[in-house]
């Protein structure tokens, strides 16, 4: 075979899996006369949108405020353990730290607004029972991984995974405004993200659950 898989199983966490700790897979020789240059690299987020760009959407990244604070969002949401355990939600004061690492001139009154908000999501119960552990026995956080798909090499990173012994449930942290069509939008990117995780985890695709969630309001779409 191609690559040797990630075990399935792994022990159970005790709170949050450490960040960064990439999962490893090792790819084959390529065949005599090809380099590994014969493996295009692609990644999930190339498939968002079935890889078309609006032009609202080029907008948007240049966007101000409300861009910047879906990307603190974001990076808070991506620390976030299990929320009904000691330490899995951080202090204020740490992700104050990594707000100011984002958006250094950010005042501190709209910062404390941020915080608040961000409170006020992690408190919505749709949002809150996606996060806690409820009998997961591992959860990955900012996750990379590797490997080959249809003679590409496929490259990205999981938000967060929580893993059970038959299933497991990844989120994504999105920093766009919600909408009915967003789910058609993103459905290729979750599809994608999927077949990884089978193929990672050796499950069947019903067994992997996947949940966009909206950080600016703290919203939650099921796909």
């Amino acid at each position: 075979r191609w690559f040797e898989q990630v075990p399935a199983r792994a022990e159970p966490a005790s709170g949050r899996a450490a960040a960064g700790a990439p999962l490893r897979v090792r790819l084959a020789d390529p065949p005599a006369g090809a380099g590994r240059r014969a493996w295009p690299a692609t990644s999930p987020s190339a498939r968002e949108g079935g890889g078309r760009i609006t032009g609202a959407e080029l907008l948007a990244v240049a966007g101000g405020d409300a861009r910047t604070r879906g990307l603190v969002f974001h990076d808070w949401f991506q620390r976030v353990g299990f929320v009904d355990e000691p330490g899995g939600v951080p202090p204020d004061e740490q992700l104050r730290t990594r707000a100011r690492h984002r958006a250094p001139g950010l005042a501190d009154r709209v910062l404390d607004d941020w915080l608040h908000r961000f409170r006020e999501a992690l408190a919505k119960p749709g949002l809150r029972s996606l996060l806690q552990r409820a009998g997961a026995r591992d959860l990955w956080l900012e996750r990379a991984f590797a490997l080959r798909e249809d003679g590409r090499l496929l490259q990205g990173r999981f938000d967060r995974v929580a893993l059970w012994h038959d299933h497991a449930l990844r989120v994504d942290f999105k920093t766009d405004t919600a909408g009915p069509s967003r789910g058609d939008h993103y459905l290729p990117q979750v599809d994608t993200y999927r077949r990884a995780l089978c193929a990672l985890l050796a499950l069947p695709p019903a067994a992997i659950e996947a949940r966009l969630v909206f950080v600016a309001m703290g919203e939650v779409l099921r796909l």
